[in-house]
């Protein structure tokens, strides 16, 4: 079975999204609730479980984080846009993707 947990850390699904595509969507949703002040960059959220340090990344600046719900929203609006799953991640995918379905019982032939 592949691994969900990194060398240290958990891993979330947010850490499987090409980080470009997230940033945007990040900050789309912190230009609408607090303005365009607060703009995330990559370095700042990079790592293991992104949406955690995006947490910690907003109580920094003293700001409410954006609803993993409105982030997805946005991701999924402009996913013909722009890349949705990052290119190192999609054999893990595939690989985990196979496992569940094994798990759960379908045939995979």
């Amino acid at each position: 079975m592949p691994r969900i947990y990194g060398p240290n850390d958990a891993t979330a699904i947010e850490d499987f999204v090409e980080p470009e595509s997230y940033i945007r969507a990040v900050n789309e949703e912190l230009k609408r609730s607090h303005g365009k002040e607060f703009q995330v960059k990559i370095p700042e959220i990079c790592g293991p479980n992104t949406s955690k340090l995006l947490e910690e990344w907003c109580k920094s600046k003293g700001i409410s984080s954006p609803s993993k719900r409105a982030i997805a929203y946005r991701l999924v609006e402009s996913r013909y846009d722009y890349p949705l799953v990052r290119s190192d991640a999609v054999q893990q995918l595939r690989e985990l993707y196979k496992s569940i379905k094994y798990a759960l019982g379908f045939d995979l032939s």
